[in-house]
């Protein structure tokens, strides 16, 4: 019972507010409007030379941050002892050689009905291998299957494939 009162209150409030917004278009779109027409006040124009002077004072008790002021050197003062140089042996560290990941390639996944588990059809050096995660094929070990990508171990470095169907 309770609800059913404040559904007809709200019901009431509804046919109000809609009633007054329908009777302002109508009024608009008649033209009697019993509303005075907005009046615009003239603008002041913005004067820019009328702006107060600057009140701040700056206190230059530095010193000159260009030294145009000469001060005394006192790293003359101090005797500079003749560098002997030696022959040192700089060691480069020896250049990482370059792994070409073209012969890895991942062409799709199946899916293995018995196990649910995602096996990756990939290519290395030309030949067809599907792996599942962990399982490793000569050096290629696959890490992981994230069906639009793999992710590939190889002579110890990690590196994400993407799918790549169109290739031969």
């Amino acid at each position: 019972m309770k609800n059913k009162k404040i559904n007809y209150l709200l019901g009431l409030l509804v046919v109000i507010i809609w009633g007054s917004i329908i009777y302002r278009v109508v009024a608009a779109l008649n033209g009697d409007s019993d509303l005075p027409p907005p009046q615009a006040k003239p603008r002041e124009t913005y004067n820019d030379r009328a702006l107060t002077s600057d009140t701040a004072h700056l206190h230059t008790g530095y010193r000159d941050p260009f030294g145009q002021i000469k001060l005394r050197d006192t790293a003359g003062s101090i005797p500079v002892k003749k560098l002997v140089l030696s022959s040192v042996n700089v060691s480069r560290p020896a250049a990482k050689p370059l792994i070409n990941w073209d012969m890895i390639s991942y062409r799709g996944f199946i899916r293995n009905p018995g196990s649910k588990k995602l096996i990756a059809i990939m290519m290395v050096n030309g030949k067809p291998v599907m792996l599942a995660e962990g399982e490793r094929s000569g050096a290629v070990k696959l890490l992981r299957n994230l069906r639009d990508s793999v992710s590939v171990e190889y002579q110890g470095h990690h590196k994400f494939i993407q799918i790549n169907p169109a290739a031969l």
